[in-house]
């Protein structure tokens, strides 16, 4: 009996640590699971919660795309437009290059114009010497014959004696001075008494030296005798020649001491 005590109290021990053992077992593995679960439904908010903000994050970049489209857009337009507004410039720059060009063929064919006429003008002026010569005669010759207002045609608008100029009244005072004035005749002159100075003037111009005989009426009439005097007086005259009156007249006088 004392044997079959021991076997059945043994039993009974072992079934009751088995017991002991299934019931924490159970509960370790109702704890695991439960912690499982636990850990699922965080993991499915943190996934969900991921989601949400990977959705808003590719909204946002979605966002940020278009803004970089439109941005890369605008700036394609204004790069053709600055390269349309490029092309427009050198093209008005080809434009106006081709007018300076032509421009500058036109001043220069004008130029030579001009420096072939000059050049013509001043070869032939040795020729006009006769002709520039007679105005001086009829100037000095209307003086001398006291037709002072037929004189003064003969002188330009600026006419400028000494530096000077002259307009009619105070011209006629002053010729009135005169008595007589003609050219020195070539006999009683050692040097040509009528010569063109061929290196002198423009184009236009004549520069001469005349060796003129003067005759002064008596009294300083209207300062004349501070400019000229009693005798031989060599004047370098300018004649120009008027395009409008087709014709020479006296542009200046400087009487040469």
């Amino acid at each position: 009996m004392d044997l079959l005590s021991l076997r059945v109290k043994f039993s009974c021990g072992v079934r009751s640590k088995m017991k002991k053992f299934v019931i924490v077992m159970v509960s370790i593995f109702i704890l695991f699971i439960f912690i499982m679960m636990n850990y699922l439904l965080w993991d499915k908010e943190n996934l969900m919660e991921q989601r949400d903000n990977d959705r808003i994050e590719q909204d946002w970049l979605r966002g940020q795309n278009r803004t970089l489209q439109a941005t890369v857009e605008e700036l394609e337009q204004a790069i053709r437009k600055l390269q349309d507004e490029k092309e427009e410039q050198q093209n008005k720059i080809i434009d106006l290059e081709n007018k300076l060009r032509e421009a500058l063929e036109r001043e220069n064919s004008s130029i030579k114009d001009i420096q072939e006429k000059n050049q013509a003008i001043a070869h032939y002026k040795r020729f006009m010497e006769e002709e520039v010569k007679n105005v001086a005669v009829k100037w000095f010759s209307d003086i001398s014959n006291r037709k002072y207002e037929e004189s003064f045609e003969y002188l330009y608008k600026n006419f400028t004696l000494q530096g000077n100029k002259y307009d009619k009244k105070n011209y006629i005072e002053l010729v009135k001075g005169f008595e007589t004035i003609y050219i020195l005749p070539d006999k009683d002159s050692e040097v040509k008494p009528f010569a063109v100075i061929q290196d002198e003037g423009s184009a236009y111009e004549v520069y001469t030296r005349i060796k003129a005989l003067i005759s002064l009426k008596s009294g300083n009439i209207e300062g004349i005798g501070d400019i000229f005097q009693n005798g031989v007086n060599t004047l370098e005259v300018v004649f120009l020649y008027d395009i409008d009156l087709e014709r020479w007249i006296i542009k200046s006088i400087e009487v040469i001491l």
